[in-house]
């Protein structure tokens, strides 16, 4: 038992992790002369796989028009992304900006997600408690909601949804709060989905992996091979859950006034290939259906996901 409250302890800091801000935006000023005039520029560069939402404000300056709202507030996508244009300017403005992990009034989609066991094995699954809360005090997260699913050693696990790897990684660490001592040790794999939910897959073999960051998954791709689990009371297993961090103009807004302003995360309830929402304590056959493998496809990708079938 021991080992399990280890488990789910360090569970609960894995969105501290994933949503952290680390320095992978920065905003750009260019200068544009058109004959008498001069046009000023800001862009701004995400070098992560994952989409931001950046506050851009202005300081001063003087100019004709802007192209956009000022201050503006947009999602960046990986790369070189066009903030505003400032027209016929006299005395360049200064800039300050911040930047979160997420997008900007997310909305999740109704899809279906497969299970992420191989098509045609049986899994347990259970609903794990939020720690936290019950223990130390701390607000549970809105809908919180989290997959505790059986497996084999050896099992391959699958991704649910199609999507972008944006972290697969082991982290190690450890910490002390209100009396108990805890430590983790985890490989896991998020993958951005394309309405901006996540998808968090954890406890894999550290050396097992088969997708890397950037990759673009389909809904059954193989993910790694499942943790052997020995280190835990309840055996081998995969967690699985969904979420996203709620972000809206008054939020980013918040955020630029004060650094310390928390964005909450919302977690997805899923609803699985056959079964739905899973009952807690039930075991279930996991299918793959390629009409819920082509959901999020279009046609172009669907014919060669097909052509790159029929040659295995």
């Amino acid at each position: 038992m021991k080992f399990l409250w280890l488990f789910l302890l360090c569970l609960f800091s894995l969105p501290a992790v994933t949503y952290a801000q680390t320095h992978t935006v920065k905003v750009n000023r260019d200068v544009k002369q058109r004959g008498d005039s001069r046009d000023i520029v800001f862009s701004a560069t995400n070098t992560s796989f994952e989409r931001k939402t950046i506050i851009l404000e202005l300081n001063g300056g003087v100019y004709k028009r802007a192209d956009g709202g000022i201050p503006v507030i947009t999602t960046l996508s990986p790369g070189m992304n066009r903030l505003v244009t400032l027209f016929e300017t006299r005395d360049t403005p200064g800039y300050g900006y911040t930047y979160l992990t997420g997008c900007l009034d997310t909305e999740p989609k109704e899809v279906t997600y497969l299970l992420p066991i191989a098509p045609g094995k049986s899994t347990r699954i259970d609903t794990l408690s939020n720690l936290e809360a019950k223990y130390m005090g701390r607000k549970a997260p809105q809908n919180w909601i989290a997959y505790w699913m059986s497996a084999t050693p050896g099992d391959t696990i699958f991704a649910s949804r199609r999507g972008i790897v944006i972290t697969a990684k082991t982290v190690e660490g450890n910490g002390f709060d209100r009396g108990v001592n805890y430590s983790s040790f985890r490989t896991y794999v998020t993958i951005e989905h394309e309405d901006c939910t996540r998808g968090h897959y954890e406890l894999f073999d550290r050396e097992s992996l088969f997708v890397k960051e950037g990759d673009e998954v389909e809904a059954g791709t193989p993910l790694g091979i499942v943790d052997e689990g020995e280190a835990y009371s309840s055996g081998c297993h995969l967690r699985f859950y969904v979420d996203y961090p709620e972000i809206t103009r008054q939020v980013m807004r918040q955020k630029r006034k004060d650094r310390s302003h928390s964005t909450e995360i919302i977690y997805v309830n899923p609803r699985f290939s056959e079964i739905g929402q899973p009952l807690p304590g039930e075991t279930y056959r996991s299918t793959h259906p390629e009409k819920v493998i082509f959901q999020e496809m279009s046609k172009r990708q669907i014919k060669r996901y097909q052509k790159a079938k029929a040659g295995q």
